[in-house]
């Protein structure tokens, strides 16, 4: 991964809350991700380049870029309610201790 595709992210909502409990369902990453994802003429869903879901073998996490607000300039608030909601981990550094980088395309 190179420093440009690291400066470029946001935050990850990480799906583990802040009591170390996993957060279920276990495919809510790709729910919020489907907010701002489009169907391909091959209709095959291709989610936003600012918006992507990930996991690895913790939790469930969802990738936020810079740049969100070209989607929808009330998506970052909205994911920042949900994850305060629901007592998430919003990581905004230190993406290596949560086992994220590798997986970060």
């Amino acid at each position: 991964m190179q420093i440009e595709e690291l400066e470029e992210i946001e935050l990850v909502i990480y799906g583990e809350t802040n009591n170390g409990k996993k957060f279920r369902p276990s495919d809510w990453a790709e729910r919020l991700a489907g907010l701002s994802s489009v169907f391909e003429e091959n209709k095959r869903l291709c989610y936003s380049l600012y918006i992507q879901p990930g996991f690895n073998e913790q939790a469930s996490y969802l990738i936020v870029k810079k740049g969100i607000s070209v989607c929808d300039k009330n998506l970052l608030p909205f994911l920042i309610t949900f994850a305060k909601d629901n007592d998430l981990k919003v990581i905004t550094n230190n993406l290596e201790e949560y086992g994220i980088l590798e997986h970060i395309q």
